[in-house]
């Protein structure tokens, strides 16, 4: 057996099965302990610690513990790793939890026949609203690939702009919505492929503005027009990044320039 002493605290490494007596000294004053070092026995138990709710976007790793038929910690073997709900959440070789739906599901454990699961639950994902005095709160939903929404202005003639996100925020775009009864969502195109884009403001005409931040790169503030089309408004002079906060009907923006 061997010992190391970080600080006051002696930190013992198990070599081989066996005895061994540990004499700690201060002066005049000496103790002892017996230690027994034995050999594990196979796998008796796996405890799944608990595993807490989940968010669309948040992937977490799971952990266990094995032990032998006396309760003695195991040292750490990977157990293959099933899944009922396979709609609700996927689980990898190593545990890697990663939500896919709103639900619940169950994960189970196997090491040499011995079993053990857990449930976990993940949660409803965003999904932006729009509100009014006579018809209340109404979901208005996700594009299609997209698994959240969020509504962030709204104009006066009814047109909504927000974003919409993928699991894991691998992709959040600017989206805006079409008023009327046949109102459908369209994501906004930008510039560079793979860019990260939010939109903040949305007029009458169904122009829409935000900002666009292409892979590495820094925001800009972008306009899209009634058709699509985008436009890059670049910055004030010595900033290095913008974002367009609002627009009017009269094609007048606001916003921010600086160096963030």
């Amino acid at each position: 057996m061997q010992i190391g002493q970080p600080g006051t605290r002696a930190v013992l490494s198990a070599l081989s099965p066996g005895n061994a007596v540990i004499t700690a000294t201060v002066g005049s004053i000496r103790d002892s302990i017996a230690v027994t070092v034995r050999t594990p026995g196979p796998v008796d138990r796996i405890l799944l610690p608990y595993v807490p709710e989940l968010s669309p976007g948040a992937t977490y790793q799971m952990a266990w513990i094995l032990m032998d038929a006396d309760r003695v910690v195991l040292p750490t073997q990977a157990p293959s790793f099933t899944i009922d709900g396979a709609s609700v959440l996927a689980v990898s070789a190593s545990g890697l939890l990663t939500p896919i739906g709103e639900g619940i599901a169950t994960v189970t454990a196997t090491l040499n026949g011995k079993v053990a699961t857990t449930s976990i639950t993940v949660l409803a994902a965003d999904h932006a609203f729009v509100w009014s005095d006579l018809t209340g709160m109404t979901d208005l939903g996700v594009p299609v690939d997209y698994v959240s929404s969020r509504a962030l202005a709204i104009s006066q003639s009814g047109r909504i702009a927000g974003t919409a996100s993928t699991f894991g925020g691998a992709s959040i775009r600017a989206v805006v919505r079409t008023a009327g009864s046949a109102a459908s969502v369209r994501v906004l195109r930008t510039l560079v492929d793979g860019s990260r884009s939010e939109a903040f403001g949305v007029n009458s005409a169904g122009v829409v503005v935000g900002y666009a931040t292409p892979p590495g790169g820094k925001r800009h503030a972008m306009l899209w027009n009634a058709s699509g089309d985008v436009q890059d408004l670049g910055t004030l002079p010595g900033g290095s990044e913008s974002v367009a906060l609002g627009i009017n009907n009269a094609g007048q923006v606001v916003g921010w320039s600086g160096n963030q």
